[in-house]
């Protein structure tokens, strides 16, 4: 290439060639007409399947820089994805994804239209693995969702006067409308300026509920350390689709997903996101964990919540106890699991003391 892409789309993978192959055959087929603006950034964490031929047919369609790690290096190697490419600006996108037609104009356009912002809140919304190959084999990777569907459910892009205005987005959680990576594209020498901070684990996650947001979310920390105070832009139109059952950490979900934001929050605290913001998200936070506390110990559905150790988590959140106590005191309500599943004098008990909490935190 004779100028820097605008755009590198960065894909890590592992031995997963069977969800990577229709994700990269969609992929080429789009990018083609984008020329120099975009490269695609293959990074495989010493495959042992046909990840490579995949690759290397998926290249005939469009130009592949391909990569291939000599040993595997863990969830290390989506920062290699990035590391390697050579765009102005990446988007990270899993290889059980799915960029639907037209995401990729939308997404370029905006760039180049706000060259002066690093960092782009791509809307997406989530569906199985199956509707994605479907809609790939079928032809219809146009189609889009109704906004209802979307993480974001705002009808009109626009500037972000900062990059922590994203929690103001309408969606079902503000706290997690960051979790996934593909909600994100950014300036590239930014993250690079930020990955250095991450301080990842060498061994296997055992549980989530002792693991450091470096491993739960690192992309969380690397971005809130880039990008708050920092215009950004959020573009409305359904840009991806992020494929469901191809997870491997899926069943991990509730616990990766409690433990990580409550340090992300705490990050955010740290790195001066406005108190009034911060009340919104922690009660955003207590509204999920008030819905996972149920399955302690009592659902066979979720493994990684039996024994989650909680008095880790109310230790770190202890500086927001006054918004826990008013969020799980309106959820004290006829019909509730825990009025269903506690003695009535012990359920009235914790009730009076929860609301008597809320009461002197109001």
């Amino acid at each position: 290439m004779s100028a820097r892409p605008l755009l590198s789309l960065c894909i890590p993978t592992h031995n997963r060639a069977a969800l990577l192959d229709p994700m990269l055959q969609s992929l080429c087929r789009q990018s083609v007409a984008f020329g120099d603006q975009l490269e695609i950034v293959v990074s495989d964490n010493a495959s042992t399947d046909a990840t490579r031929a995949v690759v290397e047919a998926a290249s005939t369609v469009a130009p592949i820089r391909y990569f291939c790690n000599d040993e595997n290096v863990g969830s290390r190697n989506f920062l290699l994805a990035v590391e390697r490419a050579s765009g102005e600006y990446a988007w990270v996108l899993g290889d059980d994804d799915l960029v639907l037609e037209g995401g990729l104009r939308s997404v370029t356009e905006a760039l180049r239209a706000h060259g002066d912002v690093d960092y782009f809140y791509v809307n997406y919304f989530t569906a199985p693995v199956a509707l994605r190959d479907r809609l790939i084999r079928e032809g219809s990777t146009g189609w889009l969702p109704e906004l209802g569907d979307c993480v974001a459910r705002e009808p009109e892009s626009r500037p972000l006067a900062s990059w922590e205005h994203i929690f103001d987005l309408r969606t079902s959680n503000a706290a997690e409308v960051n979790t996934s990576i593909l909600s994100s594209v950014f300036r590239r020498e930014e993250w690079v300026r930020c990955a250095g901070l991450l301080r990842m684990s060498q061994a296997p996650m055992v549980s989530a509920a002792d693991t450091s947001l470096d491993d739960l979310f690192p992309h969380v920390k690397i971005l809130a350390h880039a990008m708050v105070g920092r215009a950004g832009y959020y573009i409305a139109r359904p840009c991806a689709l992020m494929g469901q059952g191809g997870q491997e950490w899926l069943s991990d979900w509730p616990a990766i997903t409690i433990t990580g934001m409550n340090q992300a929050l705490l990050l955010y605290e740290r790195l001066g996101v406005e108190p009034q913001r911060l009340r919104r998200l922690w009660r955003s936070h207590f509204v999920r964990a008030a819905e996972y506390m149920p399955l302690v110990g009592v659902h066979r559905g979720a493994p990684c919540m039996q024994g989650y150790a909680w008095g880790g988590y109310l230790w770190r959140s202890r500086h927001r106890l006054d918004v826990l106590a008013a969020v799980v005191a309106r959820g004290l309500h006829p019909g509730t699991w825990l009025k269903t599943h506690l003695p009535a004098p012990l359920f009235a008990a914790l009730r009076g003391a929860w609301r008597a909490a809320a009461q002197r935190a109001s």
